[in-house]
């Protein structure tokens, strides 16, 4: 029971505060996180360096090595800088000139680019982008993050936990350090979940007020959620709001109430905010499954393929020390399999919240929330810890569809917010002391001691066990030594904290003011450096082979454990490989159906997870069919005859490929075979001639004739292409690129159906004469989603109108009810 002094300020805080008061809380909130900001990341934000791990590209591009510390290159955030900054790049150009960029043609054979979500092209924070495409708005897309997250960190902590003001302020400087946000800096995973505590207080507004505005806005952010990065885990933080709406519905209304009216009204609004958000998102959504459908990554997902195994008990330390094992740069040792953004390092909020605040959580009248926020936490962590029960659960068929080794970012806020919930415990001086806390206290030490014994034995060299994976001796170097001292150092300080407040309790409201700005510095520490900051002449440098071979005819290039995927982009170039995180399959399934020693996951330099990597002989009949003209070896490894050669070793060297294919082009004969396998089988023999042969799945009265024509393209887009055919007799046009839902073929002004050339490509049959064939990307997909949004648009918006007309309303009535009393 609350002391009658507490009852006294828990009254005072229910009037309203003054307009004065409440902007100097706005800008201790802001300015503490803007000021954390420009702390960690402030020179990209002036411009002096550039938020991009460039000092990768080294690695990939000649001539650009000097004045660069490979040491500290870190080839796990490659991603960055091989894919999302080239898609956004992209996504910046498209817009600015009025196109929306549905497709992208220069990458695979053409696949989908709004669908792949690594573009993002709808997100709310794409709008920097397109009005400064500059590459230093990505350290400003930075900041907008950090303050969405902590803005709605607050004010769900203020509005939904009904915490005070100084705990508030500290998880809202502390979210956007956790580990995930710091890990997944810059790609889009951190941009949906910085959402989260947004929808979780729009969820908790809407129970608290199912006739209010908490409905619209739970739309709205939802939208937000699957709009700004990868659907997958929009799809974890829709999760997560679901199962804190059940929670919300349970602690409102009470289980035994779930068959009365107040329950499924709140019940109605929160699942029609979710459902309108979704169609608001639908633009995103809809052509995104579309693509997921004809996935190689999904269908191996679906095959029950572990992409990202669990690493068991063996990654807990992470969880509260993250550079535990290490890191992947190259001054140090990663010790777990994977990589540390997937780790339990994604879940960390601070040492100081799991060994002090957590436990004191549970103290105090806050015990049903601090259980549920444990639960959470531990919901989280079940995939990467392997918790039993919870693999089974994970593979149901719609849920593998799921990528539940970033769920950690439920860890961390659920961590978070029981640290939260803890300050404000200590700050309505509701601290007793129990027998249960004397826990933390004996875990502080036994971590403490830890650390001084590796410390004490780090001469010796570093031994871990990880599941069933042994690592040998390994010398201690620097990082090990600094991780383990600061662990030592937080422990002894966190242990000390325990023992006064054993011995004089009423030092607690004194002690958690000490405590949290331990815990912001601590996290700041964590974060600090961990995000490359990058000098801007190696923002893809002009290249002088490479600026060569777009003089040449355009063709599609392939590179030889060289020039990795997506990076062709940014100097004009057209490859045959690619990497979006979605992979089109048959495409995939037709490049690997070539038996030339491919693998889907060979390991190069540093490659991103999951590109195709080629490893081909300078003649292939599936080179030729996809009119590969142009491989680029490194110099070092090709020394027979090039076209082109650089200077350097490390610079590269061009082999042309003059059997190649155009892109376009009749062949002799065309052969029908209902069995796609099948085709794909004939295909992998060796005297498979594309020029002479094409396969279709379809039946055809072109079967068994002798074609005699040609095609040419003469125009096109990013979602056209126009080709002119002379035909002497009736045959089929191949173009090689991407067969795909979506794409329609005019002949003349007429619609034909496009047939399944090759297994992958498309062709079309046309008559003998002259001909123009018009191939034009009109996806069914975006726009019923583009229907299904406006219909959502005009729902939000009549609701959000109904809602404060009655809320007017109401107010009118009770100010003439007062009137006439």
């Amino acid at each position: 029971m609350l002391r009658p002094a507490m009852r006294t300020v828990q009254n005072q805080r229910t009037l309203p505060m003054r307009p004065n008061q409440r902007a100097t809380r706005a800008f201790g909130v802001l300015g503490g996180i803007v000021a954390i900001q420009f702390l960690l990341y402030g020179s990209s934000l002036l411009g002096r360096t550039l938020l991009l791990p460039l000092d990768l590209l080294p690695t990939y591009l000649p001539g650009i090595s000097a004045g660069v510390d490979l040491n500290s290159v870190d080839p796990t955030y490659a991603d960055l800088v091989l894919v999302d900054e080239v898609m956004r790049v992209r996504a910046v150009r498209e817009i600015r000139t009025g196109n929306i960029p549905l497709w992208d043609p220069d990458n695979f054979a053409g696949a989908p680019f709004v669908a792949n979500n690594v573009s993002a092209v709808f997100s709310p924070y794409r709008v920097l982008d397109y009005l400064f495409p500059g590459p230093v708005t990505v350290a400003w897309t930075q900041l907008l993050r950090a303050i969405i997250a902590g803005g709605g960190a607050y004010l769900f902590f203020r509005q939904g936990l009904r915490v005070r003001f100084w705990p508030a302020t500290v998880g809202a400087w502390c979210y956007p350090l956790t580990g995930y946000f710091v890990l997944w800096a810059g790609l889009g995973s951190s941009s949906v979940v910085s959402w989260m505590p947004w929808i979780l207080l729009a969820v908790d507004r809407a129970v608290r007020r199912p006739a209010g505005a908490g409905g619209p806005c739970l739309a709205v952010v939802t939208a937000f959620v699957l709009l700004s990065g990868h659907l997958a885990d929009g799809a974890l933080v829709l999760l997560v709001s679901g199962i804190f709406g059940i929670w919300r519905l349970a602690t409102r209304y009470g289980v035994r109430r779930a068959t009365e009216r107040p329950w499924f009204t709140t019940a109605a609004v929160l699942g029609g905010g979710w459902l309108i958000g979704v169609s608001l998102a639908a633009p995103q959504i809809l052509p995104t499954l579309e693509y997921i459908n004809h996935s190689y990554r999904m269908a191996q997902r679906n095959a029950e393929l572990e992409e990202r195994p669990s690493l068991g008990l063996a990654a807990l330390p992470q969880l509260v020390i993250p550079y535990f094992y290490g890191t992947a740069r190259k001054d140090q040792v990663y010790l777990l399999p994977g990589y540390l953004q997937e780790s339990a390092a994604a879940g960390y909020a601070g040492l100081t919240t799991v060994l002090f605040f957590t436990p004191l959580a549970f103290v105090g009248r806050r015990r049903r929330e601090a259980i549920f926020w444990s639960a959470m936490a531990l919901l989280g962590a079940a995939w990467t810890f392997g918790i039993p029960g919870f693999s089974l659960v994970a593979h149901l068929p719609v849920l593998r569809l799921l990528t539940f080794n970033r769920f950690m970012f439920l860890t961390s806020f659920a961590l978070l917010t029981l640290g939260v919930i803890a300050l404000d415990t200590m700050a309505r001086r509701q601290f007793e002391w129990r027998r249960a806390m004397w826990l933390p206290v004996l875990a502080s030490g036994m971590l403490a001691a830890w650390c001084f014994v590796r410390l004490a034995q780090w001469h010796e060299g570093l031994q871990v066990q990880a599941g069933a994976v042994t690592w040998g001796l390994i010398p201690a170097p620097a990082w090990f030594v600094k991780t383990n001292l600061v662990a030592l150092a937080l422990c002894l300080i966190i242990a000390c904290a325990w023992l006064v407040l054993r011995s004089r309790p009423n030092a607690s409201r004194a002690a958690h003011y000490v405590l949290a700005l331990v815990l912001v510095g601590e996290m700041m520490g964590n974060a600090y450096g961990g995000n490359a900051q990058c000098d801007p002449y190696l923002y893809y440098p002009e290249v002088p082979f490479l600026t060569e071979l777009a003089r040449r005819p355009r063709a599609r290039i392939c590179g030889q454990d060289c020039l990795p995927p997506m990076l062709n982009q940014m100097y004009g170039l057209r490859q045959i490989r690619g990497y979006d995180g979605v992979d089109p399959l048959s495409l995939v399934e037709l490049v690997l159906a070539d038996d030339l020693q491919l693998s889907w996951r060979k390991k190069i330099e540093f490659p991103p997870a999951s590109t195709l990597h080629h490893m081909a002989p300078l003649r292939s009949p599936i080179h030729d069919l996809l009119g590969v003209r142009y491989l680029i070896f490194r110099n070092r490894i090709y020394q027979g005859p090039a076209a082109m050669r650089g200077k350097d070793p490390d610079d590269f060297a061009l082999v042309e490929n003059l059997t190649a294919l155009p892109r376009a082009f009749v062949p002799r004969r065309v052969v029908s075979i209902a069995d796609p396998a099948q085709i794909l089988a004939v295909m992998r023999g060796a005297d498979f001639r594309p020029s002479e042969i094409a396969f279709i799945s379809e039946e055809t009265p072109l079967a068994g004739t002798y074609a005699v024509g040609t095609a040419t393209i003469t125009r096109e887009t990013t979602d056209e292409v126009v080709v002119s055919a002379e035909m002497q007799s009736p045959g089929l046009v191949v173009l090689t690129d991407w067969w795909y839902p979506g794409w329609h073929a005019y002949l003349d002004g007429r619609e034909q159906p496009i047939l399944h050339a090759d297994y992958a490509l498309r062709g079309v049959e046309v008559d003998a004469g002259d001909h123009e064939l018009i191939f034009r990307y009109e996806p069914q997909s975006f726009a019923r989603g583009v229907q299904l949004a406006s219909v959502g648009a005009a729902m939000v918006l009549g609701w959000y109108l109904f809602v404060t007309y009655r809320q007017r309303r109401g107010g009118r009535r009770r100010a003439s009810a007062q009137a006439v009393s």
